[in-house]
């Protein structure tokens, strides 16, 4: 069977294989990847280790210690930590989203989409709308995070707690993990924890879900629902029900930037600064050096700032409509 053949498929056979394989692949190399370090990771849950993380997480759910004290915590299991395991679950990460995510949406173009690579949009390459990206990337946060009470109003978190037996705590006690093993440490420096965390699954979650699957599902309705349900698969493949929203609201930012913005690099950029925010809040926090928190007034600016610049891409939408239909 030639990939002329797949091509010749319906749209919705298309979106049912497509999802089924993402899923398929998250699921298998999930399990490959757990295989490999996932005696390795008990240290976290036994002896010294987990009694300190199980406190720090305690902490923070309870409001006792700000970011800041969070930060300076997860710094100190990082210095007492065996430096060797995490820095392995670093790189077995970083090749879990080159084949799930990366790996698989040039697969899936390459046998899907009629014009191949070529069915990516760079068209619109215009200085102004990457600063503006730029600036949207900066304020996105603090909306996603204050999408997450929706999940309050809904009962997502009582949902998971009922189904899972995932708590706030066990919740707080996920994140720390995984900024854990995340972030820098002796042995592995920033720029690689950036491009670990931040670079590689922007490029990959963004050409799987922006640049493939929006685009796909947008030809058997439109780019609404087309955005909509991107973002919804997005948002289930993190696996936190707490954090739904967040990736929901964050996934269907990107989803309105890349249809009215006319080009991959601008969610890949709003995603990889998202990520990148993370790592510089760690580095301000434990080095004492341009931390803030997030008063009114910034909240407020964020808001201002979010609108703006959601503006300023559906009035280039509006004016170029002629880059591509």
């Amino acid at each position: 069977m030639s990939l002329n053949y797949l091509k010749t498929w319906s749209i919705n056979q298309k979106i049912v294989a497509s999802v089924t394989l993402l899923i398929f692949s998250i699921l298998l190399f999930g399990a490959i990847a757990s295989f490999f370090i996932q005696d390795d990771l008990k240290f976290l849950q036994t002896d010294d280790m987990g009694e300190r993380l199980h406190e720090l997480a305690r902490k923070k759910s309870d409001n006792q210690i700000d970011e800041v004290g969070l930060f300076k915590g997860i710094q100190q299991l990082i210095l007492d930590a065996d430096l060797s395991i995490l820095n392995r679950w670093f790189y077995v990460q970083i090749g879990y989203n080159l084949f799930v995510f990366l790996g698989l949406s040039l697969v899936l173009i390459k046998c899907f989409e009629v014009k191949e690579l070529k069915s990516l949009t760079f068209k619109n390459k215009s200085f102004l709308l990457f600063l503006v990206a730029f600036v949207l990337a900066i304020s996105v946060p603090k909306i996603g995070k204050d999408a997450t009470y929706i999940n309050e109003l809904i009962g997502l978190d009582v949902l998971q707690e009922f189904f899972l037996g995932i708590d706030d705590l066990d919740d707080k006690k996920s994140l720390i993990s995984q900024y854990i093993l995340f972030f820098p440490n002796a042995d592995r420096g920033w720029i690689i924890t950036v491009i670990g965390l931040a670079l590689i699954p922007a490029v990959g979650e963004e050409l799987m879900f922006r640049g493939y699957l929006m685009k796909l599902i947008s030809q058997e309705s439109n780019y609404h629902n087309g955005i909509a349900i991107s973002a919804s698969i997005f948002a289930l493949v993190h696996f936190n029900f707490s954090n739904f929203f967040y990736y929901f609201v964050l996934g269907v930012v990107m989803g309105y930037v890349y249809y009215w913005g006319k080009n991959l690099f601008f969610p890949i950029l709003i995603h990889f600064v998202n990520n990148a925010l993370v790592v510089f809040f760690y580095y301000s926090a434990i080095s004492g050096k341009f931390f803030f928190e997030f008063d009114s007034l910034f909240i407020f600016l964020c808001y201002i700032l979010f609108c703006l610049s959601m503006l300023v891409f559906y009035l280039n939408f509006n004016r170029n409509k002629h880059i591509i239909k």
